[in-house]
Protein backbone atom coordinates (compact mmCIF):
# COMPACT_ATOMS: atom_id res chain seq x y z
CA UNK A 1 0.00 0.00 0.00
CA UNK A 2 1.30 3.19 -1.18
CA UNK A 3 1.49 6.18 1.49
CA UNK A 4 2.35 9.41 1.24
CA UNK A 5 5.01 10.97 4.01
CA UNK A 6 4.22 13.75 6.57
CA UNK A 7 5.18 17.19 5.32
CA UNK A 8 7.37 18.92 7.82
CA UNK A 9 7.03 22.18 8.94
CA UNK A 10 9.27 24.99 6.82
CA UNK A 11 12.25 25.37 9.21
CA UNK A 12 13.23 28.52 6.48
CA UNK A 13 14.48 31.81 7.63
CA UNK A 14 11.28 33.44 7.90
CA UNK A 15 10.05 31.06 10.88
CA UNK A 16 13.80 31.23 12.64
CA UNK A 17 12.86 35.23 12.69
CA UNK A 18 9.11 35.03 14.47
CA UNK A 19 9.86 33.50 17.63
CA UNK A 20 12.17 36.70 18.75
CA UNK A 21 9.76 38.86 17.37
CA UNK A 22 7.05 37.70 19.33
CA UNK A 23 9.38 37.60 22.33
CA UNK A 24 10.13 40.98 21.93
CA UNK A 25 6.53 41.90 21.51
CA UNK A 26 5.40 40.57 24.79
CA UNK A 27 8.62 41.73 26.95
CA UNK A 28 7.39 45.50 25.60
CA UNK A 29 3.52 44.69 26.70
CA UNK A 30 4.88 44.07 29.64
CA UNK A 31 7.18 46.91 30.36
CA UNK A 32 4.44 48.87 29.47
CA UNK A 33 1.63 46.95 32.19
CA UNK A 34 4.60 47.46 35.02
CA UNK A 35 4.98 51.19 34.19
CA UNK A 36 1.35 51.46 34.69
CA UNK A 37 1.16 49.45 37.96
CA UNK A 38 4.05 52.01 39.30
CA UNK A 39 2.07 54.70 38.88
CA UNK A 40 -0.70 53.05 40.37
CA UNK A 41 0.96 52.24 43.71
CA UNK A 42 3.37 55.16 43.63
CA UNK A 43 1.42 57.08 46.85
CA UNK A 44 4.16 60.07 46.43
CA UNK A 45 5.06 62.80 49.35
CA UNK A 46 2.91 62.12 52.74
CA UNK A 47 0.37 65.02 53.00
CA UNK A 48 1.17 67.24 55.60
CA UNK A 49 -0.73 66.62 59.18
CA UNK A 50 -2.09 69.94 60.99
CA UNK A 51 -2.42 69.91 64.98
CA UNK A 52 -5.60 71.55 66.29
CA UNK A 53 -5.05 72.89 69.55
CA UNK A 54 -8.23 74.45 70.96
CA UNK A 55 -8.57 76.47 74.25
CA UNK A 56 -10.07 74.29 76.77
CA UNK A 57 -12.94 76.13 78.66
CA UNK A 58 -12.31 77.80 82.00
CA UNK A 59 -13.73 75.81 85.27
CA UNK A 60 -17.22 76.21 85.81
CA UNK A 61 -18.47 75.85 89.37
CA UNK A 62 -20.74 72.58 89.65
CA UNK A 63 -23.79 71.92 91.27
CA UNK A 64 -24.60 68.75 93.18
CA UNK A 65 -26.67 67.19 90.43
CA UNK A 66 -23.22 67.77 88.01
CA UNK A 67 -21.33 66.56 90.49
CA UNK A 68 -22.69 63.22 90.20
CA UNK A 69 -23.23 62.97 86.99
CA UNK A 70 -21.10 61.02 84.52
CA UNK A 71 -21.45 61.78 80.61
CA UNK A 72 -20.37 59.92 77.63
CA UNK A 73 -19.68 61.78 74.82
CA UNK A 74 -20.79 60.20 71.24
CA UNK A 75 -18.55 59.86 68.31
CA UNK A 76 -20.22 62.60 66.18
CA UNK A 77 -22.04 62.43 62.69
CA UNK A 78 -20.82 64.30 60.18
CA UNK A 79 -21.94 65.01 56.59
CA UNK A 80 -20.20 63.58 54.47
CA UNK A 81 -18.14 66.85 53.00
CA UNK A 82 -16.70 66.81 56.39
CA UNK A 83 -16.60 63.37 57.59
CA UNK A 84 -13.08 63.36 56.62
CA UNK A 85 -9.53 64.03 57.37
CA UNK A 86 -9.43 66.54 54.55
CA UNK A 87 -9.54 70.24 55.24
CA UNK A 88 -12.63 71.42 53.16
CA UNK A 89 -13.05 74.98 51.46
CA UNK A 90 -16.33 75.98 50.94
CA UNK A 91 -16.01 78.69 47.01
CA UNK A 92 -18.85 80.85 46.60
CA UNK A 93 -20.48 78.54 43.56
CA UNK A 94 -20.65 76.23 46.46
CA UNK A 95 -18.35 73.72 45.49
CA UNK A 96 -16.10 71.72 48.02
CA UNK A 97 -12.75 71.77 47.43
CA UNK A 98 -10.49 70.34 49.52
CA UNK A 99 -6.79 71.78 50.52
CA UNK A 100 -4.03 70.28 48.58
CA UNK A 101 -1.47 68.57 50.49
CA UNK A 102 -2.41 69.22 54.07
CA UNK A 103 -4.79 67.49 56.14
CA UNK A 104 -6.26 67.05 59.76
CA UNK A 105 -4.24 65.37 62.27
CA UNK A 106 -7.35 63.23 62.33
CA UNK A 107 -11.30 63.25 60.84
CA UNK A 108 -13.04 66.16 61.69
CA UNK A 109 -15.48 63.54 64.06
CA UNK A 110 -12.75 62.13 65.80
CA UNK A 111 -11.20 65.37 66.71
CA UNK A 112 -14.20 66.63 68.07
CA UNK A 113 -15.15 64.06 69.98
CA UNK A 114 -11.72 64.84 71.76
CA UNK A 115 -12.27 67.94 71.85
CA UNK A 116 -15.95 67.80 73.84
CA UNK A 117 -13.90 64.94 76.08
CA UNK A 118 -11.25 67.55 77.22
CA UNK A 119 -13.63 70.71 77.71
CA UNK A 120 -16.29 69.02 79.65
CA UNK A 121 -13.43 67.72 81.75
CA UNK A 122 -11.82 70.52 81.87
CA UNK A 123 -14.85 72.55 83.88
CA UNK A 124 -14.41 70.11 86.75
CA UNK A 125 -17.96 70.38 87.02
CA UNK A 126 -18.92 66.53 86.14
CA UNK A 127 -17.92 63.14 88.21
CA UNK A 128 -16.47 61.82 85.02
CA UNK A 129 -16.64 62.68 81.23
CA UNK A 130 -15.72 59.23 78.58
CA UNK A 131 -15.82 58.84 74.82
CA UNK A 132 -18.20 55.90 73.99
CA UNK A 133 -15.81 53.12 73.74
CA UNK A 134 -15.22 52.48 77.29
CA UNK A 135 -17.92 51.35 78.57
CA UNK A 136 -18.16 53.25 81.97
CA UNK A 137 -21.85 53.74 83.31
CA UNK A 138 -23.34 57.10 82.77
CA UNK A 139 -26.59 59.07 82.94
CA UNK A 140 -25.85 61.51 80.43
CA UNK A 141 -24.90 60.92 76.45
CA UNK A 142 -24.12 64.17 74.81
CA UNK A 143 -24.27 63.64 71.08
CA UNK A 144 -23.34 65.96 68.12
CA UNK A 145 -24.34 66.46 64.35
CA UNK A 146 -21.93 68.16 62.33
CA UNK A 147 -22.84 69.76 59.13
CA UNK A 148 -19.78 72.23 58.46
CA UNK A 149 -16.24 72.58 59.85
CA UNK A 150 -14.70 74.02 56.84
CA UNK A 151 -13.06 77.11 55.49
CA UNK A 152 -15.60 79.27 53.53
CA UNK A 153 -14.58 81.56 50.47
CA UNK A 154 -17.16 84.24 49.98
CA UNK A 155 -14.29 86.25 47.72
CA UNK A 156 -12.17 83.72 46.68
CA UNK A 157 -9.32 86.22 46.49
CA UNK A 158 -9.67 87.41 49.96
CA UNK A 159 -8.86 85.25 53.11
CA UNK A 160 -11.31 82.62 53.78
CA UNK A 161 -13.67 82.12 56.87
CA UNK A 162 -13.45 79.31 59.20
CA UNK A 163 -17.07 78.43 59.74
CA UNK A 164 -18.48 75.76 62.38
CA UNK A 165 -21.97 74.52 62.09
CA UNK A 166 -23.49 71.05 64.57
CA UNK A 167 -26.05 70.94 66.42
CA UNK A 168 -25.13 69.31 70.67
CA UNK A 169 -27.99 67.10 72.53
CA UNK A 170 -27.95 66.22 75.81
CA UNK A 171 -29.85 62.60 76.25
CA UNK A 172 -30.90 61.23 79.57
CA UNK A 173 -30.45 57.21 79.10
CA UNK A 174 -32.69 56.34 82.42
CA UNK A 175 -35.79 57.29 80.04
CA UNK A 176 -34.24 58.44 76.60
CA UNK A 177 -35.33 61.88 76.33
CA UNK A 178 -33.38 65.04 75.43
CA UNK A 179 -32.74 67.05 78.35
CA UNK A 180 -31.26 69.51 76.41
CA UNK A 181 -30.21 71.08 72.70
CA UNK A 182 -27.78 73.64 71.71
CA UNK A 183 -27.62 74.27 68.22
CA UNK A 184 -24.38 76.27 67.11
CA UNK A 185 -23.00 78.04 63.78
CA UNK A 186 -19.82 80.39 64.78
CA UNK A 187 -17.69 81.84 62.37
CA UNK A 188 -14.15 83.07 62.35
CA UNK A 189 -12.24 84.96 60.03
CA UNK A 190 -8.67 84.43 59.10
CA UNK A 191 -5.92 86.69 58.20
CA UNK A 192 -3.95 85.19 55.41
CA UNK A 193 -4.57 82.38 53.04
CA UNK A 194 -1.59 80.57 54.05
CA UNK A 195 -2.06 76.78 55.43
CA UNK A 196 -1.58 78.16 58.88
CA UNK A 197 -3.61 81.47 59.01
CA UNK A 198 -6.47 78.62 58.30
CA UNK A 199 -5.46 76.23 60.94
CA UNK A 200 -5.41 79.46 63.39
CA UNK A 201 -8.73 80.40 62.81
CA UNK A 202 -10.21 76.63 62.57
CA UNK A 203 -8.86 76.43 66.22
CA UNK A 204 -10.81 80.07 67.05
CA UNK A 205 -13.80 79.12 65.72
CA UNK A 206 -13.67 75.40 67.79
CA UNK A 207 -12.56 77.38 71.02
CA UNK A 208 -15.21 79.80 71.05
CA UNK A 209 -17.77 76.26 70.69
CA UNK A 210 -16.27 74.20 73.15
CA UNK A 211 -16.47 76.92 75.25
CA UNK A 212 -20.39 77.61 74.44
CA UNK A 213 -20.90 73.61 74.81
CA UNK A 214 -19.67 73.64 78.10
CA UNK A 215 -21.23 76.55 79.79
CA UNK A 216 -24.70 75.08 78.20
CA UNK A 217 -23.39 71.65 79.20
CA UNK A 218 -23.45 72.40 83.18
CA UNK A 219 -26.25 74.82 82.84
CA UNK A 220 -28.54 72.00 81.49
CA UNK A 221 -27.90 69.35 83.69
CA UNK A 222 -27.80 71.48 86.83
CA UNK A 223 -31.39 72.51 86.26
CA UNK A 224 -32.78 69.04 85.36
Amino acid sequence: MKTTPLKSTPRGPWASRQIPRLRLGALALCLVLLAGCAGVFSTGPAPKRMFLNPEAPAQIAGTKTTRETQIIVSLPTAWLAVDTDAIALLFPNREIRYLSGVRWAGTVPGLVQSFLIDALGATGAFQGVAGDSTGISSQVRLACDIRQFLLRYDDPNQPPTAVFDATFRLINLRNGEIISTLPLLLTAPATGTSAQDLVNASEKVMSEALGKVAAWSVASISAK
